[in-house]
């Protein structure tokens, strides 16, 4: 059996591309996880007891959900949708939502036992930066505040 000389030549960048990182050709990039974020800092006021839900699209999809009960109750932790999770303080109590997704325009909604609380649209801000070395790819990073 005959194998295209491209064949060769691709296998052959990859495997010297394998050898000096995982960027391009001679960039040494570290392995470590370092995910894009957006994070909304629950700014307002949390102390009416209940189970709250936060909601975010982008104005097309929805992005994430992610439920919390006030006070926190041990026995029944939060829910979040896959890929983000509810930041809390030493006592348990809701803090931010982190989610791994960057979009342009983030649409926010809270609501507390069903009712909704408030609804605010972000254009975040995203800081770049590139944690596992230059040509090792690019992480976004943005916080945004929801008050109410």
């Amino acid at each position: 059996m005959r194998f295209p000389i491209e064949l060769f030549v691709l296998t052959g960048c990859f495997v010297a591309g394998l050898a000096s990182g995982c960027g391009s050709l001679g960039t040494a990039c570290n392995l470590m996880d370092a995910p894009s974020t957006t994070t909304i800092h629950l700014a307002g006021d949390l102390s009416v007891e209940g189970q709250y839900e936060l909601v975010v699209n982008d104005g097309q999809r929805n992005l994430l959900t992610c439920t919390f009960d006030v006070p926190a109750v041990d026995e029944v932790p939060s829910s979040c949708t896959s890929g983000s999770y509810l930041n809390t303080d030493l006592e348990g109590d809701a803090e931010a939502v982190t989610a791994l997704v960057t979009p342009d325009t983030l649409v926010v909604t809270l609501f507390l036992d069903g009712d909704e609380l408030t609804t605010e649209t972000f254009t975040p801000d995203y800081a770049e930066d590139e944690p596992n070395g230059e040509g090792c790819g690019v992480r976004r990073l943005a916080e945004v505040e929801l008050d109410w």
